[in-house]
């Protein structure tokens, strides 16, 4: 591939103003690869992330490729303004398109970052690349002090994450203006790992100050360390013997001293253990880079006196540096998923769910925006082995809610006919349309492959049914028109809620819901053998003033509420408060776990999101109510009299 360089200069500030932070200096093309060189480009940067599905998946988009390195402007951790580096790509196509911005996770060498089409060891460039393919403008920010920017880089650092994002986005900006790219009005953010920190950080940031009024429709981020100086800190670290990656720690800390924040008096010999001193200048102070030179075993990495000081002093100077990378205590009303793998040593699944739970703790209890804040887990495939999970999940969201359709269908047909029907918000796609009971539409399922396990497995279609499958990350094989492609399927069973948490009135058989009905996608309503009983579209809710019961016989029904965003369900007696033989009502309240059914519960098991046995009792009566527990995500399985087993995902 011959490579071309083209520098972009017309949009920066003139020689005689002084630059600012968002300023362009130069655009590079890196990129001009026709379909064919594309598929060569696949081949040589997945590293590791190569299960043959997924290499599948993204060799079957048909479609060429172009990609500039950025060089702007943005400040330091010392609130200099310094150069910086990133990725901007995309797709070689001639309709409209929406934009990712993707920042990435911590890398082993400043050179292994977007700019250079490189990532971490084993995870390649597959996190970015795969929304380039997908039809997506790509954001993707080196960071401070990678690629080939000035300085060294701050791991983990709140304030510079978040400035390197932002200010990429102004800089690529200008750089897409001057090529004439069309595009939507709207953004996307993702982050995995560091990459999830450093999206939280931008969220964070511009809920402070947003003087460009940038907005992302939604945010997507995997197996972040949001909150440092106690879930990380802790459950990750002090609270563990083994630590996978030590030498992140290491960084971590030499940001720290950088930052202002110093662990030491004379040497930094009284923090790094005498074993590993040498091996710490080289690869962290004189960023050699590497993340596998440290000990398996933590401790050895630091002096004793160090280990104990940090471990007993909370007010420690190294914990008052952590406190200043938390990004997870603020007001969010960005719509978002944070996902997590159920096993994780490097950065515990626990700071998702402590995030989720804090973030939605700002927001009234009446107030049903909490829940477009959600968690998401997909199985015990370790911290790596996350990245495959993230990829498909984030893409598979995004591209549900993308102004150019699911297929970016909308967006070709506006190249080719023009103007776009403005009725096309109200269409549903069929996998988007239940979480409950899962439509294919006109698609046949050939084959789902399950990516929430260590190594990922294939299974052949039952029925074309989606409802067996458990909460997970899936790459559907499907048949439509005779063509066989392969869909990104996130299965998530919608979280339940009381009946009154969201009905605000019942008058004359008609339910009014707390929700806005402009935030409505449709209501789905079953009986109780979860039988579809019908669907009610948005048109539909707002002709009758809400969800009319006309029509449904005297039995429970549950209610499947669909948004863009997320899914809730309930459930309501029609006709009197009726509860199945072979039906139990879980639910929770106060930080307890409750269940009731018509008849005895005969026991009761209880496990952690990571499958931990945290209660088993025998109970032998309609009703049950758990001691207090820790906010998290729990399995409960209910045996009843009659031998009915339930099971249910439930949160507290």
């Amino acid at each position: 591939m011959k490579k071309t360089t083209t520098f972009l200069l017309a949009l920066t500030a003139p020689f005689y103003f002084a630059q600012q932070a968002g300023d362009l200096v130069s655009a590079e093309k890196k990129l001009d690869l026709t379909p064919q060189g594309v598929a060569n480009f696949i081949a040589n940067n997945l590293g590791e992330q190569n299960a043959p599905d997924f290499v599948s998946y993204l060799n079957g988009f048909n479609v060429g490729l172009k990609g500039y390195k950025i060089t702007y402007y943005t400040k330091n951790e010392k609130n200099n303004l310094v150069k910086a580096t990133g990725m901007l790509m995309f797709p070689n196509v001639n309709f409209k398109l929406s934009t990712v911005v993707s920042d990435h996770g911590t890398t082993d060498s400043r050179n292994n970052v977007p700019s250079n089409f490189k990532g971490t060891m084993t995870a390649g460039f597959v996190v970015e690349l795969s929304y380039v393919l997908n039809g997506y403008i790509l954001m993707a920010p080196d960071y401070v002090g990678m690629g080939t920017g000035d300085g060294v880089h701050p791991y983990v650092d709140y304030a510079t994450e978040a400035g390197a994002t932002i200010d990429f986005m102004t800089a690529a900006n200008k750089v897409l203006a001057q090529l004439g790219i069309k595009r939507y009005d709207e953004y996307f953010l993702a982050g995995y790992s560091q990459g999830g920190h450093a999206a939280m950080s931008t969220l964070k940031r511009l809920s402070i100050s947003n003087p460009n009024n940038i907005k992302f429709k939604y945010a997507y981020m995997g197996d972040g360390p949001y909150d440092m100086s106690e879930t990380t800190l802790k459950k990750g670290v002090l609270e563990k013997d083994i630590y996978p990656f030590t030498a992140f720690l290491a960084n971590v800390l030499n940001s720290c001293n950088n930052a202002g924040y110093k662990t030491y008096t004379n040497n930094i010999s009284e923090v790094i253990s005498a074993e590993y001193l040498d091996k710490y200048n080289y690869y962290v102070v004189q960023d050699n880079g590497g993340l596998l030179w440290g000990p398996v075993i933590w401790r050895k990495l630091f002096t004793n006196n160090f280990i104990n000081d940090v471990t007993n002093n909370s007010n420690h100077i190294f914990r008052q540096c952590l406190q200043q990378k938390d990004v997870y205590n603020w007001y969010n009303k960005t719509p978002m998923t944070l996902g997590h793998a159920t096993i994780d040593l490097a950065i515990p699944p626990e700071n998702t769910s402590k995030t989720i739970d804090v973030q939605r703790g700002y927001y009234p209890w009446w107030d049903l925006n909490k829940y477009q804040l959600e968690s998401f887990y997909w199985g015990p495939v370790g911290h790596v082995g996350g990245i495959v999970p993230f990829v498909l999940a984030s893409n598979a969201k995004f591209n549900t809610l993308r102004s150019g359709g699911f297929l970016n269908q909308w967006a070709i047909a506006g190249s080719v006919f023009g103007k776009q029907s403005t009725n096309k918000t109200s269409e549903i796609y069929p996998l988007s349309s239940s979480q409950i009971k899962p439509e294919l539409g006109n698609m046949q399922l050939i084959e789902v492959a399950d990516f929430n396990k260590e190594k990922a497995a294939k299974r052949p279609a039952i029925n074309n049914n989606l409802s067996s499958l458990k909460d997970g990350v899936y790459l559907l094989k499907v048949s439509e028109n005779n063509e066989n492609k392969l869909i990104p399927y996130i299965k998530n069973t919608p979280a339940e809620i009381a009946e009154n948490e969201i009905v605000q009135s019942e008058i004359n058989t008609v339910l009014k819901l707390k929700l806005d009905q402009d935030q409505l996608s449709s209501v789905n309503i079953f009986d109780e053998n979860k039988t579809l009983i019908k669907t009610i579209s948005k048109e539909q809710y707002r002709e009758a003033g809400g969800i009319d019961l006309n029509g449904l016989d005297h039995q429970s029904y549950t209610f499947e509420i669909v948004t863009p965003f997320y899914n809730l369900q309930f459930n309501k007696a029609i006709g009197g408060n009726l509860v199945s033989e072979n039906n139990a009502d879980i639910f929770t309240q106060n930080q307890q776990i409750k269940a009731k059914a018509k008849n005895d519960i005969k026991n009761i098991s209880v496990y952690s999101i990571s499958g931990a046995l945290i209660l088993q009792q025998e109970i032998n009566r309609p009703q049950f109510e758990s001691r207090s527990l820790d906010s998290g995500v729990y399995m409960v399985q209910i045996t009843l009299a009659n031998g009915k087993v339930i099971n249910k995902k439930v949160k507290l």
